[in-house]
């Protein structure tokens, strides 16, 4: 298990009674395959308990993702204005 798993399911697991998956968004830069089978540290934050939710991939690097990924691309930018565009 990585960080990143057990980070996400932690606080999916604390916070369940209040906040579904689907109800999330996740987001980071590396989601891409860096080998078949062995994908970035971020993809790590896709599991079973964080699957309903949203998964978006900032960075600008080709490769394969999982299916549930979307690539935006943009950089840090592009979640930055993502959170402000949530204060609206």
């Amino acid at each position: 298990m990585t960080p990143e798993t057990s980070r996400s399911s932690i606080y999916l697991t604390s916070l369940c009674r209040e906040v579904k998956a689907e109800e999330c968004s996740f987001w980071g830069d590396e989601f891409v395959g860096i080998q078949e089978g062995l994908y970035g540290s971020d993809s790590f934050m896709l599991t079973h308990k964080t699957e309903a939710g949203d998964f978006f991939d900032v960075s600008s690097l080709e490769g394969v993702r999982h299916d549930k990924i979307q690539v935006l691309g943009g950089g840090i930018s592009k979640f930055i204005q993502f959170l402000i565009e949530q204060e609206k």
